[in-house]
């Protein structure tokens, strides 16, 4: 029996030709490569799409809302290996809703969502996915929105490698838009535990809201002055948020149990201008206020006042807050800084320079009580000599040599009036305005 030949028959000497397709059937249509990777990314019409959808950004004015369409593809939506159980759900069903009938879905997205649209489709095609700490939390609820297992997983991964104290403000604001309650406590936790570290810009990046929970957590780590510090420093950057509750919130005597002599006066003309002292005293709390705590604070005179009246640099915080005090506050702090300064030549000589605190301020604060309205017939106008004591002469004197010939005048004198001198009495301020007089009921 003959054997079969197992050997191959040479065919170089063939011609089978090459590939050819009659481009007269195409009507004159731009040509395609022949090999490509279907993406959303390519023309419309050369890959093929079979549906779309249009992405618009939530909160945006409605004139100005920009719509983008995505042009993409029913089997990697809801049949690929990375594909999507929502649109997996919608092909499979038997119900013909308005998407169906129009192959086009319409979404609304947060800012940061719409930008991480693009790198999720990627994950859809493709299985990779462009993860980064700005995107991060929106590509998570982007994944958890539309059901795509795959993704959650990467972003879950990334996120645990990538939060730290560098970012983990950003974590804290999108998860807080997000609700993405997991994210947010670690983010909170991590703020508390690094607040120290974290700058004015991080900090002044949170919400009221995300600031109260931070420096209310019980992880927080920061010396008592250093918080007083950046919490001055949110509350000048942001005015708008501060209010009388918000203000006793993140300065509570729990966790802020001293006040930085530099932050005191700021945040005591606050105290006074939000009335959070009668906040504070709600529910019979019995720990300093925080008046009392910057009046305290008040004592290290040379950084309460060094960048503000005693100085020739500029502090916009602390000379704002000293200007906004009443006379008396003014005279309750300057009283506790010169007891503090003890004797401290320098200190008594710039008090006495630069903030008018004379003996007859010390005066003023003991007689306090005294102090009468000018409509009382027994008010006499007074004028007191540098040493504090008090002269009844025949004719009243204030000024450059003004005589006053009523025994009771009827108007306090204009301390802006040519006549009228700060040397000649005590500065006494009702209303914002400055009086170098001083009422008593009674003669002396």
């Amino acid at each position: 029996r003959q054997k079969s030949s197992t050997a191959t028959a040479d065919t170089s000497e063939f011609d089978f030709g090459v590939y050819h397709y009659d481009t007269s059937s195409s009507n004159g249509k731009k040509k395609t490569k022949s090999h490509q990777d279907v993406t959303w990314r390519a023309d419309a019409k050369d890959s093929l799409s079979d549906w779309t959808i249009q992405v618009t950004c939530e909160g945006g004015n409605a004139e100005q809302t920009t719509v983008t369409p995505y042009y993409v593809h029913k089997a990697f939506l809801g049949a690929g290996n990375y594909r999507t159980e929502y649109f997996q759900n919608l092909f499979n069903s038997d119900i013909k809703t308005t998407e169906m009938r129009t192959c086009k879905s319409c979404i609304s997205l947060q800012p940061s969502s719409v930008e991480a649209f693009p790198p999720m489709l990627d994950h859809i095609y493709t299985g990779e996915c462009n993860v980064r700490t700005s995107n991060a939390v929106a590509l998570r609820s982007l994944s958890k929105k539309f059901g795509i297992r795959t993704l959650f997983d990467i972003t879950a991964i990334f996120i645990k490698n990538d939060i730290k104290r560098s970012n983990a403000h950003i974590y804290l604001l999108e998860a807080n838009v997000y609700k993405d309650e997991k994210i947010k406590t670690a983010a909170k936790d991590l703020c508390a535990k690094e607040f120290d570290s974290l700058s004015d810009k991080q900090v002044c990046s949170l919400t009221p809201e995300l600031l109260e929970l931070v420096v209310n957590n019980k992880r927080l780590r920061i010396p008592s002055e250093n918080l007083s510090q950046k919490v001055a420093n949110y509350c000048q950057s942001c005015p708008e948020d501060v209010g009388g509750r918000f203000l006793v919130a993140i300065t509570r005597a729990t966790f802020m149990p001293k006040i930085h002599p530099s932050a005191a006066l700021f945040l005591l003309d606050l105290c006074i201008t939000h009335n959070s002292d009668s906040l504070e005293n709600e529910g019979g709390n019995a720990k300093p206020s925080l008046r009392s705590r910057c009046i305290e604070a008040a004592k290290e005179w040379k950084e309460a006042f060094g960048d503000s009246v005693l100085s020739t640099r500029k502090n916009e915080r602390s000379k704002h807050g000293y200007s906004n005090l009443s006379s008396q506050v003014k005279v309750e702090i300057m009283e506790a800084a010169l007891i503090s300064a003890n004797g401290d030549k320098e200190a008594t000589q710039l008090a006495s320079e630069n903030l008018q605190l004379t003996s007859e301020l010390q005066t003023l604060k003991k007689e306090w009580g005294k102090l009468q309205r000018l409509d009382n017939s027994s008010v006499r106008m007074m004028r007191s000599d540098n040493s504090g004591t008090f002269r009844n002469p025949n004719h009243i004197m204030y000024g450059h040599g003004h005589t006053v010939k009523m025994q009771n005048p009827t108007r306090m004198p204009d301390i802006m009036s040519p006549n009228v001198s700060s040397k000649d009495g005590v500065l006494v301020q009702r209303e914002r305005n400055y009086w170098p007089v001083y009422y008593y009921n009674g003669g002396i």
